[in-house]
């Protein structure tokens, strides 16, 4: 999957090192909006679970209501909320992978999109994974 996407940047090229340096345990990429990095890290994650390297790839995302500013969770949202985070995957890595493809990852639970709130005690032995929008996590 990785493997599929040419880095049209340094920066693009340094994540995508960063990403696959066995050295590294955590990778953080920052930058402005548009430049990869939730492509990169998506296709990272499937790429290496795909390879045997992770059992499982987990998303933890905030959905946040941008009128309100309030978090939409799995509680307030129901399915809706699955919906959601499957289109977002789709809406990422819709020139890499099929709908067919990204809905038979989630349906396996290769591909675990979760919401940040709905992390804690839970155990994601041989897993990567990738806090996406961080910024609208809350530090407690």
């Amino acid at each position: 999957m990785l493997e599929k996407i040419k880095p049209q940047t340094v920066g693009q090229e340094r994540a995508i090192n960063a990403l696959t340096d066995l050295d590294n345990e955590i990778v953080g990429l920052f930058g402005p909006t548009g430049t990869g990095k939730s492509l990169l890290s998506i296709a990272y994650g499937i790429s290496a679970v795909q390879q045997g390297k992770y059992k499982r790839f987990i998303i933890a995302r905030p959905i946040v209501d941008v009128a309100s500013g309030q978090s939409l969770t799995p509680e307030n949202l129901g399915e809706m909320y699955y919906k959601l985070a499957a289109l977002y995957l789709s809406d990422i890595m819709s020139g890499y992978l099929g709908r067919d493809e990204i809905e038979k990852l989630l349906r396996e639970e290769s591909v675990i999109v979760t919401d940040v709130n709905y992390l804690r005690g839970r155990t994601f032995d041989d897993s990567v994974i990738f806090l996406d929008d961080a910024q609208n996590v809350k530090p407690d």
